[in-house]
């Protein structure tokens, strides 16, 4: 998994502007087994562009993380109220250990 992760980064090097950072992912995934009970797993390897500009204030000015008690809360933002918007709090989702799985 380890070559296919640096083949595929190597592949998109040429396609990469000077100063950008990108983040090489895996997704895993299994289907049914096959008639010899062994599992169809499928590996999808990407390569994306990391875009900072959405969040790159908050590097200087901090933001606020919570905990929220189920997980229907939007994946990415919560308002803390109907008249209050801020951008700067963050879900942080955690596992019934405590550990941390999203933010």
């Amino acid at each position: 998994m380890v070559d296919a992760t640096l083949r595929v980064a190597e592949a998109n090097l040429g396609s990469r502007q000077p100063a950008d950072e990108f983040v090489v992912g895996q997704v895993v995934s299994t289907g049914p087994s096959l008639s010899n009970g062994a599992p169809v797993v499928d590996v999808l390897i990407y390569c994306q562009v990391l875009d900072f500009s959405d969040f790159a204030r908050s590097y200087f000015t901090g933001v606020r993380v919570f905990t929220p008690v189920t997980y229907s809360t939007p994946a990415r933002r919560q308002t803390r109220g109907p008249q209050v918007h801020d951008d700067d709090v963050w879900a942080l989702k955690t596992d019934q250990k405590g550990y941390i799985t999203e933010c």
